[in-house]
């Protein structure tokens, strides 16, 4: 990284770059389904999974989070993304009713957690 960068930048480059690698890797899955619309869930709203969001979305996927902080739910909310409350939530039957019942084309576990984790699990 130059030395004239501000301290601290290259961390979000690397978060940053980390959502965008994830969107790259599943653009042969979208080759796969073209014609119709692809639905990503995210279970974690935090950094890596709200910039995994910003990139499926400007791919063009319907993006849906989960995540338990009402911070990380409002400021993905204001980026127009779906938003569900993971720890409130009826996750199978909240999210199945969002994407008329197929179940989504992509999950991604970016919270790190056991319950995210799990929730991820029943969804594949």
């Amino acid at each position: 990284m130059p030395e004239d960068w501000p301290e601290g930048f290259g961390a979000v480059i690397e978060t940053v770059g980390v959502g965008v690698h994830i969107a790259k890797r599943v653009e042969k899955v979208a080759e796969a389904v073209i014609g119709r619309d692809m639905t990503a869930v995210i279970f974690g709203a935090g950094a890596i999974g709200f910039f995994t969001a910003m990139a499926f979305k400007r791919r063009g996927m319907n993006v849906i989070l989960f995540d338990p902080k009402e911070s990380r739910r409002n400021r993905a909310a204001k980026w127009g993304f779906q938003v569900f409350d993971a720890y409130n939530e009826v996750i199978e039957n909240d999210l199945l009713s969002q994407i008329q019942g197929i179940g989504p084309d992509i999950v991604v576990e970016a919270a790190g957690t056991l319950d995210s984790f799990t929730n991820a699990i029943k969804l594949v």
